[in-house]
């Protein structure tokens, strides 16, 4: 019953059409070749019957409908994806065509001695190249499969109860087979896609800093290819003293510390602009940001640390900091980081031999 009821999520639903598309491009191609070729078949004398006509009708729309599909795929699907939803709603209807066109042809050919050859040949074709979910393929079987039977009893004036027998066996073992490959893709790809989740978690769990949450120095490196073009405030900032903080509080506060400063900085400028170099110490670079309101926000958090509360009472700290405006620009990137670091840093150490407590442009 788990086979039956498998049920893909809207992810997993966009690899199965890219699946179908993929190999009905395939099928496509080959079918309207194929018919090309019956077609121009018909006018020789191996098609000598009154049924000549209809031969070469039902010849011609299925190679038009087949290279029409193709053809159209090439031109518009992979170039304008807005036109992709008429793609995917026509193969369906592809799919019908040839089929509907194979149970005629192969009604005809009955007229002559000849058996279900072709018929079976299309049908062992599309459910095995392309992907039905269960309703699906058990709809399409028990339509083309009736409607085939009627034509072929229709044709040969009796019921053949041996022959019935036989042709819903091969339907059966098409619609088990078909449908064993649409669960073992499904749950393949399900398995690939938590893979990349699992993977993507990783990655971005390798970007963060572990205490406070906010981005590491290497993520700062993968940022730097979105904002280097434009002109940013850059900020060099650490906690003034956070020695004393460990030693005279315990290490559990001064981490308590850290998370405090690390949060107040994601307020004053947005989490996805702060990163934590290690210790205390933070760097922020917020792209477009002007003069008035780096001031501005310098000045918040300055008093960021006047109200820090752990063992039930309330602490404050000073924080020290360097600040320069600069666009990094495409070309050298890790090393002019390096550049703009090293400048960030001699500010705040002289910031630190003048009595701490504010923050200097480099």
């Amino acid at each position: 019953m788990d086979l039956f009821f498998t049920n893909p999520n809207n992810e997993i639903q966009k690899h199965i059409d890219d699946f179908n598309l993929k190999y009905l491009k395939l099928l496509t191609l080959v079918f309207g070749l194929v018919e090309v070729g019956y077609f121009f078949l018909s006018f020789t004398a191996y098609f000598d019957c009154p049924e000549q006509l209809e031969y070469r009708l039902l010849f011609g729309i299925n190679a038009f409908v087949c290279l029409f599909f193709y053809f159209s795929v090439n031109l518009f699907y992979y170039r304008n994806d807005k036109k992709a939803l008429w793609v995917e709603k026509i193969q369906a209807i592809i799919i019908i065509s040839v089929t509907v066109c194979t149970i005629l042809i192969s009604s005809l050919d009955f007229r002559y001695g000849s058996d279900s050859i072709f018929y079976c040949t299309i049908v062992l074709a599309i459910t095995t190249l392309t992907l039905q979910s269960p309703f699906q393929a058990a709809l399409y079987h028990f339509i083309s499969g009736t409607f085939f039977l009627i034509f072929f009893f229709n044709y040969k004036g009796i019921v053949d109860y041996g022959y019935v027998f036989k042709f819903v066996g091969f339907m059966l073992l098409c619609f088990a087979s078909g449908l064993a490959k649409y669960k073992l893709f499904v749950d393949r790809t399900k398995s690939q896609i938590e893979l990349m989740n699992l993977s993507e978690d990783f990655r971005q769990s390798s970007l963060k800093d572990t205490l406070t949450g906010s981005k590491n120095r290497r993520a700062l490196l993968q940022d730097s290819y979105l904002f280097c073009q434009e002109n940013c405030f850059f900020l060099f900032t650490d906690i003034d003293h956070f020695k004393n903080v460990n030693d005279s509080y315990g290490h559990q506060n001064g981490d308590l510390v850290i998370t405090y400063y690390a949060n107040k900085l994601s307020e004053i400028f947005g989490e996805e602009h702060v990163y934590r170099f290690g210790g205390d110490e933070f760097m922020v670079v917020y792209p477009s940001m002007d003069k008035d309101a780096a001031d501005n926000s310098l000045v918040l958090l300055k008093n960021a640390l006047s109200n820090v509360i752990f063992d039930k009472e309330s602490h404050s700290f000073s924080v020290s900091g360097g600040y320069l405006f600069a666009r990094l620009g495409s070309d050298n990137l890790t090393i002019k980081i390096k550049d703009i670091l090293r400048k960030l840093d001699h500010a705040l150490y002289e910031v630190k031999n003048n009595g701490r407590g504010y923050f200097l442009q480099a």
